[in-house]
């Protein structure tokens, strides 16, 4: 019985982190943004010992979301809204979708990031600039 509780806890635990983007969350910093869905970030993906592995200049593509191009009708808003969001951030992480890093079919990794601990591809939607968007 108390396997069986434990087991189910230990799946209960795992689900959550799959699902909770802060807990995969890896400290990143704005290199820039190209429109109102995609930056270009620097991330620290390990940080042991004094010693950090960076992904460097790596695109990023905000999951679940679509924002219009920035020559489009409210792209220039939804761009300089996020380049704003994410430049005042004191921190700026990033989490890979669902708990797995993934490449969209341009070679952008799909994330959700954070600035504040605050969502900006939810930010984004709520504020009228971008739209959900199923995969």
């Amino acid at each position: 019985m108390k396997l069986r509780l434990s087991l189910l806890l230990l799946a209960a635990l795992l689900a959550i982190a799959a699902t909770d983007p802060a807990l995969l969350a890896y400290p990143a910093t704005l290199v820039r943004v190209k429109d109102g869905d995609t930056v270009v970030l620097n991330v620290v993906l390990a940080d042991a010992q004094n010693v950090r592995t960076w992904s460097r200049g790596q695109t990023y593509r905000l999951a679940r979301i679509d924002a219009p191009e920035s020559n489009e009708r409210r792209g220039p808003m939804a761009r300089d809204s996020l380049r704003i969001w994410m430049i005042n951030a004191q921190q700026l992480t990033v989490a890979p979708w669902r708990g797995v890093w993934q490449q969209d079919s341009w070679g952008r990794w799909i994330v959700e990031i954070m600035a504040d601990g605050r969502n900006l591809n939810d930010s984004l939607v709520t504020s009228g600039l971008a739209v959900y968007r199923s995969y």
